[in-house]
C-alpha cells in the first residue's frame, strides 16, 4: 500500500477544475488559469519505501511523491512545483522541477513526474503538500495544500531523578 491522495480533493473542486478560468493578477495572490486544454494534475501519491503498510512516515524516512499529469495539447517546458506546509500553515519546504534541474520538455497525453525526497527529516505532525504546474511562467493547475502526510517522530524522552544532586528536587 502507499499513501495515496486523490487527484481532486473533492467534488466541488473536480467541477471548479473544469470551468475555464483566466489567470489573472490580484494583490492577494494569483487566479489560477484552469482551462480544459491545458495540462493538468490528474493524479498524486505518496509513497515511502521503508514500510509501505504504515499510514505515515518516519522522521528521515524517504518519500517518494508522484505527480500524474494530463495534457491534451502539447505542453512545451512545463515546471512542476511542490511546496510543504507544516500544521500551523507555515512553509517548511518549497522547489520545482526547474531548480531541481530537470527539463521536462514537450508533454502531451498522460504521465508522471517524480519528486524523490531520500530524506524527511520534519518532527512529528500532519503536513499540506500544494502542487502546481506552469508553462512560461503562466500558472495552468494549481493544488493549494491540497494533499497531506504525516510524520511520527519514533523517539522517546524519559525523565529520572539526577543520582549525582540527591533529595526530590523540589523547593
Amino acid at each position: 500500500d502507499s499513501l495515496e491522495a486523490e487527484a481532486e480533493a473533492s467534488a466541488s473542486a473536480s467541477a471548479e477544475a473544469e470551468r475555464p478560468e483566466r489567470a489573472v493578477a490580484s494583490g492577494r495572490g494569483v487566479i489560477l488559469a484552469r482551462h480544459q486544454d491545458r495540462i493538468q494534475i490528474a493524479a498524486v501519491t505518496l509513497e515511502h519505501g521503508r514500510t509501505p503498510d504504515r499510514a505515515y512516515l518516519v522522521s528521515g524516512d524517504p518519500l517518494v511523491l508522484r505527480v500524474g499529469w494530463r495534457a491534451p495539447v502539447e505542453v512545451v517546458d512545463p515546471m512542476f512545483s511542490v511546496s510543504i506546509f507544516n500544521g500551523n500553515g507555515e512553509l517548511v519546504y518549497a522547489s520545482n522541477s526547474d531548480q531541481l534541474g530537470a527539463r521536462l520538455g514537450s508533454l502531451q497525453g498522460t504521465g508522471a513526474v517524480v519528486f524523490d525526497f531520500a530524506s524527511v527529516p520534519l518532527l512529528d505532525g500532519r503536513f499540506a503538500l500544494s502542487l502546481g504546474i506552469q508553462v512560461g511562467g503562466e500558472v495552468h493547475d494549481w493544488k493549494e495544500q491540497a494533499y497531506f502526510f504525516e510524520v511520527m517522530n519514533p523517539s522517546q524522552v524519559t525523565v529520572q531523578p539526577d543520582p549525582h544532586h540527591g533529595g526530590s528536587g523540589m523547593a
